[in-house]
């Protein structure tokens, strides 16, 4: 139902824009974009060849790989069975 009386306190819209504008702050940008660092690269540093990666280095992360993977795996799956109520 529409009031016939008239608002107490006229809504004030300024036609003035005040503030940063996004346009002319993109514009900016565009005119004149940063410098680009120069490339770098770093020569890997050389592994002597007597020391190997011990093997229960290797096996230590493959079993946490293992883990974590399955981890995962099934935090998956019980999203796809349960998705809403774990959710809440």
């Amino acid at each position: 139902m529409t009031s016939t009386h008239p608002r107490k306190r006229p809504q004030r819209r300024s036609e003035i824009p005040c503030g940063p504008q996004q346009e002319t702050g993109l514009q900016q940008i565009r005119d004149a974009p940063p410098p680009a660092p120069a490339p770098c690269t770093v020569d890997p540093a050389p592994r002597p060849a007597d020391e190997e990666v011990p093997p229960e280095l290797l096996a230590l992360v493959t079993h946490h790989c293992r883990r974590l993977n399955a981890y995962l795996a099934r935090a998956q799956h019980l999203q796809t069975l349960h998705g809403d109520s774990m959710k809440q």
